[in-house]
């Protein structure tokens, strides 16, 4: 069975991507792994030249008191939020050391449907793009990184956007979207910004014929707009606001709307006024799905 795996450092950030969680699992069916991971544990010299981490039980037992809290937490929120006959499945993992390691460590184990995070504190955006675990997080993931943001509330989806550039492999994402719409039953809007000044984008064809095809079924609803603006950040904000959109998609991938962001760090700035979640899908996964399967009927995972 799919797995949501919840990422937790115990904060009210962390507490927000949790119940996030819980909602989704509900929604797809899929069991709940919450996982603390802590690369702070003091070393010691045992012997010279080997230093060896400290037995500390007092940590231990202070974090999985935490985790015994949070998941009794969500047990609540589950009753009073999620479909009564649909029980969900909740474990913990506490482990320690690299966050990207112990994360990839789990993915050997289970199917790792999406993994959820909250956002860092602070007012600008960059701290969740340029955080050193969640950045190395979403390069390195093999599935969707869903990041919430501080006090945000989430609920039901009615409306995801996904931002497109028309690459090739966007059609696993806007897929993987599509099927997911039907669990959730929320409305998909793809959309593509142009920028004034810049030369007219090829538009993908085949991407193209598939965003149409979609278009063309009778649910979940799918509408696809292009877009004008100035700056590509500031406009994918204010259309998510004009919108009231619940999530923005975005593909992690050379050339994508994501590195795209990435090179405009002048207007990261801009970017804390974004109140709804982000839903990353990464490279690496998306390069392998597209290799080992060229039909658009695929899922992104397991879904």
């Amino acid at each position: 069975m799919k797995t949501i795996l919840v990422l937790t450092d115990f904060s009210n950030n962390a507490l927000s991507a949790a119940e996030a969680a819980v909602i989704l699992a509900g929604e797809i069916h899929a069991n709940l792994l919450i996982m603390h991971s802590d690369n702070s544990i003091p070393m010691i010299p045992y012997y010279k030249d080997m230093p060896v981490i400290t037995e500390n039980i007092s940590w231990e037992s202070m974090k999985r008191e935490q985790l015994d809290k949070l998941v009794a937490h969500l047990e609540s929120f589950a009753d009073l939020n999620v479909v009564p006959h649909r029980k969900l499945n909740i474990c913990v993992r506490l482990m320690t050391g690299d966050l990207e390691a112990n994360v990839r460590e789990i993915a050997k184990e289970k199917i790792i449907e999406l993994i959820t995070i909250g956002a860092r504190s602070g007012s600008k955006f960059d701290h969740i793009l340029f955080g050193s675990d969640t950045n190395a997080l979403i390069e390195h993931a093999e599935c969707p990184v869903l990041i919430i943001p501080q006090n945000y509330s989430f609920r039901k989806l009615d409306r995801v956007i996904f931002a497109t550039n028309f690459n090739e492999t966007d059609i696993h994402v806007i897929n993987y979207l599509f099927k997911l719409g039907k669990l959730l039953q929320y409305q998909l809007e793809i959309v593509h910004v142009s920028l004034y000044g810049d030369k007219p984008s090829l538009k993908n064809e085949r991407v193209r014929g598939y965003i149409n095809s979609l278009g063309e079924k009778k649910y979940p609803i799918v509408l696809f707009r292009d877009i004008r603006g100035k700056r590509l950040l500031p406009r994918l904000i204010k259309y998510c606001q004009e919108r009231e959109a619940d999530i923005l998609a975005l593909s992690h991938q050379h050339h994508s709307f994501f590195m795209h962001i990435l090179k405009e760090g002048t207007v990261m700035m801009s970017i804390g006024q974004q109140k709804i979640p982000i839903l990353v899908f990464p490279a690496t996964k998306l390069s392998m799905q597209q290799k080992s399967n060229e039909k658009n009927t695929v899922g992104y995972v397991s879904l």
